[in-house]
């Protein structure tokens, strides 16, 4: 740099970048990012997914448009400079890695392995065919369609790739819209468009290494190198993450710590994938999957990510890509007339795939004709090859524009088609009382099929509460147990907890010397959905629960269930025998009476046992003869509450005024012969000790002979619940 001369003013850039560059830099992404916003909305509106519209925005932008209505103008705004080619692809580039990370993370390997048969049928068939016809589509087109490269074999790989994949984030987000998720297509979808992203991926890797010289040899290194980065990822990758982000959740969920350690190791698995001659997309999107694996990530950050890719990255990556199609390249020659050809090819290759697939997996017809249409979601990944194709020299702008047109016009018809095929069509039987149960579930108050806490030392009270665990929860919900109080712990009894949780998984874990109370809220705050806890075996007589119990009712921001075991309870080699025929569940009308009513509810269903349900009308005048108005709100609160029940068993009872609400429940829990007894409640503080209200405490203290389960939700006004509760419903 020249010595500035005496009185000459100097101008520091911090960038490195000339102002004039970054001016039309800073324009070109607001312009692109406002197009894509506006037509993104007015895409949904008219029910398709945004990235048509951020696609739309790019052309609109482009030569195709921007360039033919005011080219001064346009050349301004896209001088064509390698300066500024550069700045806006590497802005696109972390977009899209960003992006990525979202899209791996919405990645169920899992599903993949429980869809079994069908899901392999319709996965192969959608890939085979499609790419047998699409390489002899993409070895027909003239060379116009190749790059400065001219490298035939990866043109037809990326061509092929690009007519036969479907796009996991476009067809995500159909599926979500439609609201058919959790049903079998949309399941069978997802599963199929995550092989056909990893396929694209891998041959994107295969095209540009071929491409990119070094011959066999180079291919074999990026190859192998995948294979051992796979592997790296999976193992010592997915404990470095969790470990990271465990240590972020010691003193709660810190969001912003979550988000970077995510964004760090997906630019390390990015930038190692690319040293090896791996395109930095399939590093991040592997790095997207080990993080969507991970039980520690708080659910805000993930939110957050995705929140940030669908209002930035998403949109602008996209649009970016939309703005070097040129659609009057088109009219070049035989552009067009093969443009139609592949267009074609396209989806009638993948839609009779597809259904062969379907058939063969025996999927319903209906199901098989919307998987076809489903399946021909085009877009994010279609972009993701046509811009590689584009910058390493495979693809001429013309074959890009194709590959980009094609995305849109098939991303489009999708909805329109899936539409009318499911027009009044709901699935099977055996799918709607699936969906009818997922959706109980997602609506559930406490019962979910999230994480579960159970500390314990093998104390009588901490089996009972693993056994009610076991009976309420679905098998999908992981248990950690947590062993606590080394030097009173029983191993016998820790051995029967054990036992009660029968075939769950069940990760175990100790406490070591920490204090219980402290080693129990360090551990909730990893993301668990309840914390179940075993009372006092012995309670003292100024305090019917133990310390440790009202020091985590004072302090937890997640939900409890305290179990007490019944005197009456019946024992087998030690262990208590809670298989109960009768349940009580007094009910309120509140949130937290819901609660108590989930837990009896799934206790029911898997034991048989018979539900009553009961309120008491402490109101004195409120009741005649003995008994509350039939047609009064009292009554309407247990008819509201049997309909949310839905049991053919249940069994009404509304007792009145007279005696307190404790003596009323004890004295039907008697009548009735319960052996088990279950409410809600939440807790409050009262001269700073946790008061669950006037009934829990006669009951802990009055109620001896059922078993006795109480559903405790945090105080909402000191609790910032939603920041460490797993919500996750499977």
């Amino acid at each position: 740099m020249a010595a500035a001369r005496p009185g000459q003013l100097t101008v520091v850039q911090h960038t490195g970048v000339a102002p004039g560059d970054a001016t039309v830099l800073w324009a070109q992404v607001a312009t692109l990012l406002a197009l894509a916003w506006m037509l993104g909305a007015l895409a949904r509106r008219v029910g398709q997914p945004p990235i048509v519209g951020s696609l739309i925005a790019g052309v609109l932008a482009g030569p195709s448009v921007f360039g033919q209505v005011w080219p001064g103008g346009f050349h301004w705004f896209r001088p064509g400079t390698q300066m500024h080619a550069g700045l806006l692809g590497a802005l696109a580039s972390f977009c899209l890695l960003i992006l990525l990370i979202a899209l791996g993370a919405e990645t169920d390997l899992s599903l993949i392995r429980r869809s079994g048969r069908r899901a392999g049928a319709v996965t192969a068939s959608s890939l085979l065919l499609p790419l047998a016809v699409g390489v002899a589509v993409a070895a027909a087109l003239p060379g116009s369609f190749l790059g400065v490269r001219e490298h035939r074999v990866s043109f037809v790989l990326l061509v092929a790739a690009a007519m036969s994949v479907s796009s996991l984030p476009v067809i995500a987000r159909i599926v979500a819209e439609m609201g058919i998720t959790r049903r079998e297509v949309g399941q069978l979808a997802f599963a199929a468009a995550t092989v056909n992203d990893a396929v694209g991926f891998i041959v994107l890797t295969i095209a540009t290494v071929l491409v990119g010289g070094g011959g066999n040899t180079k291919l074999v290194i990026a190859i192998g190198g995948l294979v051992v980065l796979t592997v790296a990822t999976a193992t010592a990758g997915q404990r470095t993450i969790d470990v990271v982000l465990r240590r972020s959740r010691r003193d709660g969920p810190d969001v912003a710590a979550a988000i970077g350690a995510m964004v760090v190791f997906t630019l390390v698995i990015a930038a190692i994938a690319q040293g090896i001659g791996v395109d930095a997309a399939l590093g991040a999107f592997l790095a997207g999957i080990i993080i969507g694996r991970s039980p520690y990530v708080p659910l805000r950050a993930m939110e957050a990510v995705r929140w940030s890719s669908d209002a930035v990255f998403a949109p602008l990556y996209f649009a970016t890509a939309g703005l070097s199609v040129d659609v009057t390249l088109l009219g070049n020659g035989s552009a067009f007339g093969w443009f139609a050809v592949v267009l074609v090819a396209a989806v009638a290759s993948k839609l009779l795939g597809v259904l062969t697939g379907a058939r063969v997996g025996g999927v319903a017809g209906r199901d098989a004709v919307a998987l076809g249409v489903l399946l021909n979601g085009r877009g994010a990944l279609q972009v993701i090859l046509a811009a590689a194709g584009l910058t390493t020299g495979i693809l001429s702008p013309t074959a890009f524009t194709v590959i980009i047109l094609i995305s849109v016009i098939s991303s489009v018809s999708v909805p329109v088609g899936l539409r009318r095929v499911l027009q009044s069509w709901q699935g099977t039987d055996d799918e709607q009382r699936r969906l009818a149960y997922e959706e109980e579930l997602a609506s559930n108050v406490m019962v979910r099929g999230q994480r579960l806490l159970l500390p314990t030392r093998g104390s009588a009270n901490s089996i009972a509460a693993a056994r009610i665990l076991d009976l309420a929860w679905p098998a999908e919900s992981e248990v950690t147990l947590l062993r606590v109080a080394p030097d009173r712990q029983d191993p016998r009894g820790i051995e029967l907890v054990r036992q009660m949780l029968g075939q769950r998984n069940v990760r175990d874990d100790s406490a070591g010397e920490a204090e219980t109370v402290a080693a129990v809220l360090a551990e909730a705050n990893l993301g668990y959905g309840v914390i179940a806890i075993g009372a006092a075996d012995d309670p003292a007589a100024d305090r019917l629960l133990p310390w440790h119990v009202e020091e985590l009712l004072n302090q937890s921001p997640v939900p409890l269930l305290i179990v007490r075991q019944g005197s009456a309870t019946s024992h087998s080699e030690g262990a208590p025998v809670i298989r109960p025929s009768e349940i009580l569940v007094p009910i309120t009308g509140s949130v937290a009476s819901r609660a108590g009513q989930e837990v009896a509810q799934m206790i029911s269903r898997n034991t048989g046992a018979d539900l009553h349900l009961m309120h008491v009308v402490t109101r004195r005048g409120a009741a005649t003869g003995g008994r509350a108005d039939p047609d009064g709100p009292a009554s309407a609160l247990v008819t509201e509450a049997r309909e949310q029940m839905d049991e053919e068993s249940l069994v009404t009872t509304l007792t009145t005024a007279g005696e307190t609400t404790s003596q009323q429940i004890c004295h039907e829990a008697a009548e009735r012969k319960a052996d088990l007894v279950v409410l809600g409640t939440t807790v409050r503080r009262v001269a700073g000790r946790p008061f669950l209200g006037h009934t829990v405490d006669d009951l802990l203290e009055h109620l001896t002979e059922p078993t006795l389960v109480v559903a405790v939700l945090p105080d909402a006004q000191r609790a910032t619940v939603e920041d460490h509760v797993d919500r996750r419903t499977g």
